[in-house]
C-alpha cells in the first residue's frame, strides 16, 4: 500500500517520477508488498526504457522514410547522371583521348 499509487493520476505521476530517477514513490510502499518493490521497480524501468527507445526509433524511421520519398526524384537523377558518366568512361569518352 502506498499513497503515491492510490489513484490512476497519482500512479502515472509516480511512474514518470520513477522514470526520471526519483525513487521517492517507491520509498512510500509499505505493508505486505514492500518486498516486491524492487522487482516492480526493475521490471518497470526495463520495460519503460524499451518502450521509450522503440518510440524514438519509430519517430526517426518515419521521418527518414518521409524525407526519402520526397528525395527520390533527386536520387533517380543522380543515378542516371552517374550511369551516363560511367558509360562515357567505358566508351573512351570525355577525359580519355590518349593524350599524355
Amino acid at each position: 500500500y502506498s499513497v503515491k499509487f492510490i489513484t490512476p493520476f497519482e500512479t502515472v505521476l509516480s511512474c514518470f517520477q520513477l522514470f526520471f530517477g526519483q525513487t521517492g514513490p517507491m520509498d512510500t510502499v509499505d505493508g505486505s508488498i514492500a518486498e516486491l518493490k524492487v522487482v516492480f521497480y526493475v521490471l518497470f524501468m526495463v520495460s519503460f526504457y524499451f518502450v521509450s527507445v522503440q518510440m524514438f526509433n519509430a519517430i526517426i524511421n518515419y521521418a527518414y522514410n518521409r524525407v526519402s520519398e520526397q528525395m527520390e526524384v533527386q536520387f533517380e537523377h543522380e543515378r542516371r547522371t552517374h550511369l551516363k558518366k560511367t558509360k562515357m568512361v567505358k566508351m573512351g569518352g570525355a577525359g580519355e583521348g590518349g593524350v599524355i
